[in-house]
């Protein structure tokens, strides 16, 4: 009999934390469309034939780097994670370059003309614009499907892409690592 009734203790038990744990909030990849406000940031831009895209793995954690580091001298304070967009057209041509322009948002506010006075870094004002995000975990090789997802989602949802995608870096790839958290953006209307 004790065994019978331990038995079924175990089995209700095993019941009630399965419902409890089914009712957990599950982690999902969250995708949407937001608003982001105006701001300020410093910018710096990279060129790479497109055959030697690989490069920008070692160069973009260094450009990152240093950009951080002009900020600094230039008496500017870093406010966030850097962004990563793609100049020019989308996808690139693959006989062509592609140029990455690297923002990193500032805290101080005034124009792009007051501020790009010192410390030889050049600052650019980022209007507020609507976007589709989702984020992205990995490495920098997996990028482009992830954007491809992100641009099929904006669509299905009824919008239409107004502009070329953004990465913000979370997390940075280093030359030793390529895995990153970074949120990627794509302008919508």
């Amino acid at each position: 009999m004790r065994t019978l009734l331990v038995a079924v203790l175990v089995v209700a038990l095993s019941v009630l934390a399965a419902g409890v744990w089914s009712q957990a909030p599950q982690r999902e990849i969250q995708t949407g469309i937001k608003t982001t406000g105006e701001s300020y940031a410093t910018m710096t831009e990279l060129s790479f034939a497109m055959a030697e895209l690989a490069n920008a793995r070692q160069a973009l954690p260094e450009a990152l780097v240093k950009l951080a580091e002009d900020t600094k001298k230039a008496g500017l304070t870093p406010l966030g994670p850097a962004q990563v967009s793609i100049a020019g057209v989308f996808p690139p041509d693959p006989a062509g370059k592609v140029t990455l322009q690297i923002q990193l948002p500032i805290i101080e506010v005034g124009t792009a003309d007051d501020l790009n006075g010192g410390g030889g870094v050049k600052v650019v004002k980022q209007d507020p614009a609507q976007v589709a995000y989702t984020y992205h975990t990995g490495g920098m090789q997996e990028l482009q499907n992830g954007f491809f997802r992100l641009y099929n989602w904006a669509m299905a949802q009824g919008r239409e892409v107004a502009g070329l995608p953004t990465l913000v870096i979370y997390k940075a790839p280093t030359a030793e690592d390529d895995s990153m958290l970074a949120e990627l953006q794509v302008a919508v209307k």
